[in-house]
This record gives C-alpha cells, sequence and structure tokens, in this order.
C-alpha cells in the first residue's frame, strides 16, 4: 500500500511537470505528432508505476539514462553543425558572380541548372549543346532569371577538336575562363548489347563520359590557375548498381564514377574541387521521349531510391553541393541514404533489380 501511494505521488509529480495537450479545434502537423508523443510517454511512464510498482530511486535512473541519451544525441547533433560549417567554409564555393559553364544546357536538368545559377547570382552563364536553336531559347529564359551575361556555344562535346576549339573561344571572349563547370550532357539507350547497334553504343559513352573526360582534360590547366575551382559531375544512381537490359548505360555511368573518384584524387591538395552528383529520374526529362521500351526497363524496386525529382529539384541539388562543399551528393534525401549504406544495400538492390525487370537475356 505504502508503495502504491508513493507511486501515485510520483505520477502526480510527473504529470504536473509534463507538458499535456489541450483539446483545440485545429492542430497542425507537429502539434498533433507533439500531443501524440506526450500521450505515449504519459501512458508509458503510468504502465511503469503500475504495473512494475517502481520506486522513485528507480525512476530517477531511468530519468538520467534518458538525459545521458539525449545529451549523447545532441552532441553528435551540434558535431554535425559544427563539421557542416567548417566543410562549407573550407570547401564550398558561392557561384554568386562568378563564370559558370553548364554542359547539355539545351534541355532538361542542364538548362534548368543554368537558370537556376542565374537566379543564384551568377556572373556570367556560359551553355553549350548540340542545338542552337534550343540553346537560345534557353539563353533568353537564363537572361530573364537573373542579371547574369549569357553566352551560347553550340559544340560535339565527343570531338576532340571542338572541345580544344571551345576552349579557345572561351579564352578569348569577355566573358572568360569559367570557374565552376557543370557537366550534364548525356545520352543513350537503355538496351542490351545484342539489341544496340555498334553506333549506339559508342553514343552511349560519348555522354557522357567521353565529354566529360575531353572537357575536363582541355579546362584542368585553366582551373588550376584560379584560386577557388570546381568541376560538377551528374551522374545516375545505376552508377552505383545496375539495371537489365541497359548495359552500355549502365558501363558508362560506372565509367562517369569512376572518373570523379580519379580526377579528385588527381585534383587532391589543389585548390579544384571535384564534386559528384546523383540523381534520381526526373519527371519532365525528354530523355525517354519516343523511347517508351526504355522507360519501361526501369526496375520496380527503384521506389527504394525515393520519389522522381522535377527538373527544377534537381537543378538545386546540383548546385546545393558546390555551395556546401560535398564531395557527393545525391537527390533526393532518400537516395542519399542508399550511397551512405552502399555496400550492402546496393548489392541488394542489384539482385532486387535484376529479379524485378522485365526484360530478360535471349528472351
Amino acid at each position: 500500500k505504502r508503495g502504491s501511494v508513493t507511486s501515485e505521488r510520483t505520477l502526480s509529480l510527473f504529470q504536473a511537470m509534463s507538458w499535456r495537450p489541450r483539446s483545440r479545434p485545429l492542430l497542425s502537423a507537429n502539434e498533433k505528432i507533439a500531443a501524440a508523443a506526450a500521450t505515449t510517454a504519459l501512458a508509458a511512464t503510468r504502465f511503469t508505476l503500475n504495473k512494475l510498482n517502481a520506486s522513485p530511486f528507480a525512476l530517477l535512473c531511468s530519468h538520467l539514462r534518458t538525459a545521458g541519451a539525449t545529451k549523447l544525441a545532441l552532441l553528435v547533433g551540434a558535431a554535425g553543425v559544427v563539421f557542416s560549417v567548417y566543410r562549407r567554409k573550407m570547401y564550398g564555393l558561392c557561384v554568386r558572380g562568378r563564370v559558370c559553364l553548364v554542359s547539355g544546357a539545351s534541355s532538361g536538368v542542364g538548362a534548368q541548372t543554368a537558370i537556376e545559377l542565374a537566379r543564384q547570382g551568377a556572373g556570367a552563364v556560359v551553355i553549350t549543346g548540340r542545338d542552337q536553336r534550343r540553346l537560345s531559347e534557353v539563353a533568353e529564359r537564363v537572361a530573364a532569371a537573373g542579371e547574369a551575361v549569357v553566352a551560347t556555344h553550340m559544340c560535339e562535346l565527343s570531338d576532340p577538336a571542338a572541345v580544344d576549339k571551345l576552349v579557345v573561344d572561351l579564352a578569348n571572349s569577355a566573358i572568360g575562363m569559367p570557374s565552376i563547370v557543370i557537366q550534364a550532357a548525356g545520352a543513350g539507350r537503355w538496351r542490351s548489347l545484342p539489341e544496340i547497334s555498334a553506333q549506339e553504343a559508342l553514343g552511349c559513352l560519348d555522354a557522357p563520359l567521353v565529354s566529360s573526360i575531353l572537357l575536363s582534360r582541355a579546362l584542368l590547366p585553366h582551373l588550376a590557375e584560379m584560386p577557388e575551382s570546381a568541376f560538377v559531375l551528374i551522374n545516375s544512381p545505376v552508377s552505383r548498381g545496375t539495371v537489365l537490359g541497359a548495359t552500355a548505360y549502365c558501363a558508362a555511368r560506372w565509367g562517369l564514377r569512376g572518373l570523379c573518384e580519379a580526377l579528385r584524387a588527381d585534383c587532391s591538395g589543389t585548390n579544384i574541387r571535384v564534386i559528384e552528383v546523383v540523381l534520381n529520374e526526373i519527371t519532365d526529362s525528354s530523355y525517354f521521349t519516343g523511347d517508351p521500351d526504355g522507360r519501361a526497363r526501369i526496375p520496380i524496386v527503384k521506389h527504394l531510391l525515393g520519389p522522381a525529382l522535377t527538373s527544377q529539384a534537381a537543378a538545386a541539388g546540383v548546385i546545393s553541393p558546390i555551395c556546401s562543399g560535398n564531395a557527393v551528393h545525391a537527390a533526393p534525401m532518400l537516395l542519399g541514404l542508399n550511397l551512405a549504406i552502399t555496400p550492402f544495400l546496393w548489392s541488394l538492390y542489384t539482385y532486387l533489380s535484376v529479379r524485378t525487370s522485365c526484360v530478360r537475356f535471349g528472351a
């Protein structure tokens, strides 16, 4: 009986010290979560006191353990914030006032990235592509988005002579050489090797792999002379796993991942940052336009990687690591979580991708 009285007193004290949600006609989502958490904590305490007849000393020890875990979580969170601030200060680049070059900017993520750079105050935006008419249309949108000077260059980046000419033209232009180079060019059909022609297979390698190698090679000496500069290469989730029926495409994306790692190693200790951005499927992209069979080959397991992105959200994901200093960035956040636990999850993803694909070799 005495223990029961003590328990009731302790419970009353806990109730008096605890926040209890009041009935309100309208509750926001956060308030509903807080109310549910408070109610659950109160019910758990009542269960502990009544069923276990815990003494005040045992309850105090429980609170101390909880406080210790809370302090540890706060310390870890504070350390993460400090590290993020340090990384941004040491490795982050502000795009305001800088000359930026975006390849593959005639449509999709490249075009939207150029527009977003202008919105964030870039001093000049140079866009390249293979369609001059579409480049001119994108240039008008970039100019309307901010005060950046806009220049267009029609260029086949898989042609070494064309890339060298582009660099000479940039060096002789009034805008000057870019300090931030975003390589968004990409192409290729999702086909297995027996289904694809030799020319189409080479096209998968030309953009993004060959074009990124040639452009990085040509601009590397110029970026090394600048106080701060960055290469940004946009990649696909298949650079960590694979899918059936897209052999040359997967090979090109794995090769682009290797280029990022090798180029980052070459530039270590220099003023050049090498950033890899991994983007999930783009909802408003024209990549699969005219190729519905290619889109159908995306495995069902893609939902493990998070929701698809709009071009505008993807552009924000491209620019974000430039400012924050991340070497590898993924969008959306769930895809980043997948990358963080790569050793196990991507092996599982590859297995599920193969098992859930609608394509079979020789079928």
